[in-house]
């Protein structure tokens, strides 16, 4: 993919460069683009190998076909539409945000880190590094213990099959009395659920069914393990690393946000507040008469249906782990050449 948008970012520079003069010697002449040996290098340059007189020629070959088509579009004019020209200026946007930003990036990458602050975040994160059982279970709750005994009773007669499939089953004879909650990630000891909580489950590992447990809500308890990890305690020294790392990365998203702040400061935006009302207007009207029109504005796509009592826990976030530094954005995509999409099947 990042071979493609290059390729599309090359045939606007070509496009737009108009007569400006290459770097080494004309290899290959298509109309009137030519084919320098620097070229050759760019490419062959991207592999991981040393390249063969083979690969010489079919690199060849592709900045030729390349060039014909540069040439083509030059001869039917689309360097000049207004819907070029305006793709290459967002382009040049990003790319100059993009170029800016690891500036930026690179003078964060030279101050150093020294061993007080790594030792002073391993002291005031050690909790994240202290020995733990992480667990992900299949969680049920029912509303009497005579209910979640009926589970466990059914789990134990299907040969102990998966405990949600039976509790769903349940569910339907007595709708709201149960509710079931899927790979539910678990740390023990656990605050939200208690010491006995706690402790049944440090007893069971993969596919283990808990005893029926009384939980601080006044339900009933049943749980069954997905999966089980014990973490050892690791020391400074093991993960001393990994804290550098973390600390360069906070410090880059600091760095980042503070300077896009001043630069808001030093350049002073103004907002017609005429103009953008009446934009919004305009925006709003036409969502009313065509509201699939407007790309991102249009009606939203309703839920999709879930079954009830049913819940899926958020992905876990691992506390410590530092926020990815912010870019300027993404590269405009380019299509793909020579792939059509597969014919849907009948």
């Amino acid at each position: 993919m990042k071979r493609v948008t290059w390729l599309y970012v090359a045939c606007c520079i070509a496009l737009t460069a108009g007569c400006a003069r290459k770097e080494g010697k004309v290899v290959a002449r298509v109309g009137s683009e030519t084919i320098t040996t620097a070229d050759l290098k760019a490419e062959l340059n991207r592999m991981r190998r040393p390249p063969t007189e083979r690969d010489v020629k079919r690199v060849l070959n592709k900045l030729i076909t390349d060039a014909a088509f540069v040439a083509e579009a030059k001869k039917r004019g689309i360097d000049r539409r207004p819907e070029f020209v305006r793709e290459v200026e967002n382009y040049k946007k990003r790319l100059l945000m993009k170029l800016l930003n690891q500036e930026i990036m690179k003078s964060e990458a030279r101050k150093t880190i020294s061993e007080k602050e790594l030792r002073e975040y391993y002291e005031k994160n050690k909790n994240f590094y202290r020995a733990r059982k992480t667990f992900v279970i299949n969680h049920i709750t029912a509303a009497s213990e005579k209910l979640a005994k009926k589970i466990i009773k059914q789990w134990k007669k299907a040969k102990k099959a998966d405990l949600r499939q039976i509790a769903k089953k349940l569910m339907q004879e007595s709708p709201g009395k149960i509710n079931i909650t899927e790979r539910e990630y678990v740390e023990v000891p656990s605050r939200k659920y208690g010491a006995e909580f706690s402790k049944e489950l440090e007893k069971l590992h993969n596919g283990d069914v808990s005893k029926i447990i009384r939980g601080r809500d006044g339900r009933w308890h049943v749980v069954q393990v997905v999966s089980r990890r014990d973490i050892p305690e690791r020391s400074f020294e093991q993960v001393k690393n990994n804290i550098k790392m973390r600390l360069m990365a906070q410090r880059r998203s600091a760095a980042s946000t503070k300077f896009r702040e001043e630069l808001r400061k030093n350049y002073k935006p103004k907002i017609y507040d005429t103009i953008l009302q009446e934009f919004i207007k305009n925006i709003a009207k036409a969502r009313e008469k065509a509201p699939f029109t407007l790309p991102g504005l249009g009606k939203k796509k309703p839920p999709a249906a879930r079954t009830p009592g049913v819940e899926k826990t958020p992905k876990k976030v691992i506390p410590g782990t530092p926020p990815s530094p912010p870019g300027p954005g993404r590269p405009l995509p380019s299509p793909r050449k020579g792939k059509e999409a597969p014919a849907p099947q009948k």
